[in-house]
């Protein structure tokens, strides 16, 4: 009898143990996981970006061509995979790295 209600309390306190794990990865260990995952492919997608944006500058000459530049930047980005961003998001890397490779004495 005292075996069986021992046996019974290590289970409960194994299925306690268990499922304080359970969440305490899904709450803290997968966000972790996915914020960095998250920066990675923003940092790869800016480094696409530079490049992209200076290829555009190599190929369309003239500095009023700039709608034409970052709309070719854009559709480049979108098939490399980066389609998941949205338009704003992307004219706002675009922006920032144009202004950051203007400022850089590019």
């Amino acid at each position: 009898m005292i075996e069986s209600i021992f046996d019974h309390m290590i289970g409960v306190v194994v299925a306690s143990i268990l499922g304080y794990i359970t969440y305490f990865v899904k709450n803290n260990v997968i966000p972790m996981l996915r914020s960095k995952s998250d920066c990675e492919s923003l940092t790869y997608l800016q480094t696409w970006a530079e490049i992209v944006i200076r290829a555009s500058e190599f190929h369309i000459q003239g500095a009023d061509r700039g709608t034409e530049k970052h709309k070719a930047v854009v559709q480049f980005l979108r098939e490399q995979g980066f389609g998941t961003y949205s338009e704003s998001q992307l004219s706002a890397i675009i922006t920032a790295k144009v202004h950051e490779l203007n400022h850089c004495g590019w």
